[in-house]
Order: structure tokens, then C-alpha cells, then sequence
């Protein structure tokens, strides 16, 4: 190679150097070039600078027309590597953002769910005390119902023949026989046999056919039936349960006298 093409190719490097130097200088400048840059923008750099000393070994060899094949080549990645400069803070004012928005959504979420939670709160409060009125008036109306039941059952007359069922199974005919105002003879074969005395809707045993049962206690559920609630256990057998049924009382006559307390819907009618 004459020394003309070598001057020729020493310009063309120099120029391209030079090209190069004045591009980065002016990034450096604009505040592109950011010394701990991300590893994508490292690598573009290292291959600019690699492709420069590509072209510079090829302008020394004399392969000119090779070296500015590279050109091409070179002005590509140095434009790749602004753009990526270009663009990072960019991202970074995007990616700021997006956090900020997140973070207010999340903020207003859980303003939401405190006010939903203490909404929970004061409704389970409500609903607590509801249920306690609730229960209070329960109790209120079944004591009410009872006294009533019980000032009902007072009144009814137990005379007649009853049929009994026992635990057990068995059935047997009794009767049931006044003695005194408010005593009753329960007639019966077996030891359930006695005095009882009657008092609102119970039936207490207060002279037994057998002396040591004293604890037998019948509750007239109705003006035709009877259960038996107490029982006592001291021969063995536990007759709680034990039910008797009206055979020959007519419903007319269940009540001893009429009462102006009892409505008519629930008086037995003639």
C-alpha cells in the first residue's frame, strides 16, 4: 500500500475518532452517559468501543473499503445506546408513578376495609343486643305462657278413668278420684298408686301406696293428658315418662267452673 492510501486511511480514522469522541462528549454533556448505567447499556458501550478497534486495526492494515463497512454498524449502536440512555429516566418517572398510584390505591383500600370492619363491628354489636332482647322476651313470654298454663291446669277436673302407658310398655286402666279440694286418689295396681295433690298444673305425690316413693310428680300437659316428670328409683325401676291419657271424661266437662280469664278460643266448648 502507497503512502497515499495510508494518509488517506489515518484521516479516516481520525475523523471517525474524532466523530465518535464529539458524539460521546456531547452525550456526556446532555447528562446521557450515567456512570453506573444498567448492564444493558455497559454491554452496547464495550461492543462501540470493541467495533471502533475493529475499525482502527482495519484502517492500519490498509483494508479501508473493509473498515467502512463498520460504519454503519457503528453509528447504529451508538444511536441504540442514546436512545437507551434516553429513555431510562423516563421509565424511572414511569415506574415512580405507577408506584405512587399503587400505593394510593392500596392506601384507599384499606381506608375501605377499616370502615367496612368497624361497620361488621357495630352490626355484630347490634345484632348481639337483638338477640338479647330477643332471649329477655323469650323468657318473658314463656314464663308468661307457663303461669298462665299453670292458672289454666288449676282448674281442671281430674275425675275419671285414665289409661296408663308405662315406660316399659305396659297399659292398664286407672282412675283418678277427688278426696278432697285439691287432693286426688290415683287407683291404680301399680306403685305410681297414691294421694296426690294438685297445684297449677302438677300433680305431687303427698301420700304414696308405698311409703319410701315419695318423689313422683305428674304435669298435666293438657285437661287430657298427664306425664310423669319425677320419679323415684329406690325399687329399681325409673317410671319417668309414664303417660296417661282421659278415657271417659267428656271435653265439656274438663273445667270444674267456667272463667272469665280464660279466652273462649282455648275454653273446651259445649
Amino acid at each position: 500500500m502507497n503512502s497515499k492510501s495510508i494518509n488517506s486511511a489515518g484521516l479516516a480514522l481520525l475523523v471517525v475518532c474524532a466523530f465518535f469522541t464529539s458524539n460521546l462528549q456531547a452525550e456526556q454533556a446532555d447528562g446521557l452517559l450515567i456512570p453506573n448505567g444498567s448492564v444493558e447499556q455497559q454491554a452496547m458501550a464495550e461492543q462501540i468501543a470493541n467495533v471502533l478497534q475493529a475499525y482502527e486495526l482495519l484502517i492500519q492494515a490498509g483494508e479501508v473499503e473493509a473498515a467502512n463497512k463498520l460504519m454503519p454498524r457503528l453509528q447504529q449502536l451508538q444511536e441504540e445506546l442514546r436512545m437507551s440512555r434516553k429513555l431510562k429516566p423516563q421509565i424511572g418517572n414511569i415506574d415512580a408513578m405507577a408506584l405512587t398510584q399503587l400505593k394510593e390505591m392500596a392506601h384507599s383500600v384499606f381506608r375501605q376495609n377499616e370502615k367496612i370492619v368497624s361497620e361488621l363491628a357495630a352490626s355484630r354489636e347490634e345484632i348481639q343486643s337483638l338477640k338479647k332482647s330477643i332471649n329477655e322476651l323469650r323468657a318473658i313470654v314463656e314464663e308468661q305462657l307457663a303461669s298462665k298454663h299453670d292458672e289454666m291446669m288449676s282448674h281442671v277436673d281430674l275425675n275419671g278413668t285414665w289409661e296408663m302407658t308405662l315406660p316399659g310398655g305396659s297399659i292398664s286402666k286407672v282412675e283418678l278420684l277427688r278426696t278432697a279440694q285439691d287432693l286426688w286418689k290415683l287407683k291404680t295396681g301399680t306403685v305410681l298408686g297414691g294421694i296426690y295433690q294438685h297445684t297449677g298444673s302438677n300433680l305431687k305425690v303427698v301420700v304414696p301406696n308405698d311409703q319410701r316413693l315419695t318423689e313422683f310428680l305428674w304435669t298435666i300437659r293438657d285437661p287430657n293428658t298427664l306425664l310423669l316428670v319425677e320419679s323415684s328409683t329406690k325399687t329399681g325401676s325409673d317410671y319417668r315418662g309414664a303417660i296417661m291419657h282421659r278415657l271417659e271424661k267428656p271435653a265439656a266437662e274438663v273445667f270444674e267452673t267456667p272463667d272469665p280469664m280464660f279466652p273462649d278460643s282455648i275454653r273446651p266448648s259445649n
